[in-house]
């Protein structure tokens, strides 16, 4: 009997688990969603000259704007936010 009872108590931990994992993977997605959604916004607003260095299309001579970087970007972010919500789709 006491060997039932804790085959149960390990499968509700193991549960328990499963939506803790399901939390922090629609959480992180969603997180990164926005990461992405900032940078095609730093893309679009910003010409080259004004870019952060360790971005990628920095140029110090050049006043064009990156749209396809950002597009890229928004892309990703579109894909981080479509993850979370099919992880949550059971919900």
């Amino acid at each position: 009997m006491a060997d039932g009872q804790a085959s149960e108590g390990v499968a509700a931990a193991r549960v328990r688990g499963t939506k803790d994992m399901k939390t922090v993977v629609i959480s992180g997605a969603v997180l990164v969603g926005f990461f992405f959604v900032g940078l095609a916004a730093l893309y679009w607003l910003n010409p080259a000259d004004h870019l952060p260095a360790f971005v990628p299309g920095y140029d110090p001579e050049s006043d064009k704007r990156h749209f396809t970087h950002g597009l890229g970007m928004l892309v990703i972010a579109l894909m981080a936010f479509a993850l979370a919500a099919l992880r949550g789709w059971g919900d």
